[in-house]
């Protein structure tokens, strides 16, 4: 798992401000050098950020969205 720190002030839409804000995410596969194979990955019920474990059948080595072939970042 990675972190992202976002350092000072993160403005919302609100104008509310969240300060030094983190942003957990996992990262699969590789990008090609076209850089035409991410696949952006956002799941807002648990909070978990490896889509692996989570949504088997669609994400993994052997399903659809397959980390061989495409570049998979999940926040």
């Amino acid at each position: 798992m990675n972190t992202y720190i976002h350092k000072g002030d993160f403005i919302l839409e609100s104008h509310q401000k969240i300060q030094n804000l983190e942003i957990a995410y996992h990262m699969f596969g590789q990008l090609n050098e076209r850089q035409d194979n991410v696949i952006w990955v956002f799941h807002a019920i648990s909070g978990h950020s490896n889509v692996m474990e989570w949504w088997p059948g669609l994400f993994g080595e052997e399903d659809l969205y397959n980390p061989k072939d495409y570049f998979i970042i999940c926040a």
